[in-house]
């Protein structure tokens, strides 16, 4: 799957994101299944149920587990995204200002198309 970054470039993304995410709501959906199916029926009169407690108690602890290490995953990979964009589009500015630095006005069009250039071959 591609799309475009703000310069139009192509950017390929990450599909292990989506196996993350559809592998932590597998995961919650049949703990829950499982959970469902092992609830005791209906508890008689005056006796007490610890196996619906015990049952949700460790469905709960599951679902919680799963929904941190998926978001977790994300957030990492949402930091390291943010960290490499910024590193690219700094690198893009430093190849435009040394483009830029010496030229004069009627040469500032040239020098910005030859940094467009540069950018482009280096794939930032």
């Amino acid at each position: 799957m591609t799309n475009s970054n703000d310069d139009g470039q192509k950017v390929e993304r990450d599909w292990r994101a989506v196996i993350v995410a559809v592998a932590g709501l597998t995961v919650i959906l049949v703990g829950g299944i499982v959970a469902l199916a092992t609830l005791p029926g209906p508890v008689p009169k005056n006796e007490i149920d610890n196996a619906s407690q015990n049952t949700v108690a460790i469905a709960s602890a599951a679902f919680g587990a799963v929904a941190a290490v998926v978001s977790a995953y994300f957030g990492i990979k949402a930091a390291n995204t943010a960290r490499e964009e910024s590193t690219k589009a700094s690198q893009r500015s430093e190849i435009r200002a040394a483009h830029l630095a010496g030229a004069t006005p009627d040469q500032a069009a040239a020098a910005d198309d030859a940094a467009a250039e540069t950018i482009q071959k280096l794939g930032l």
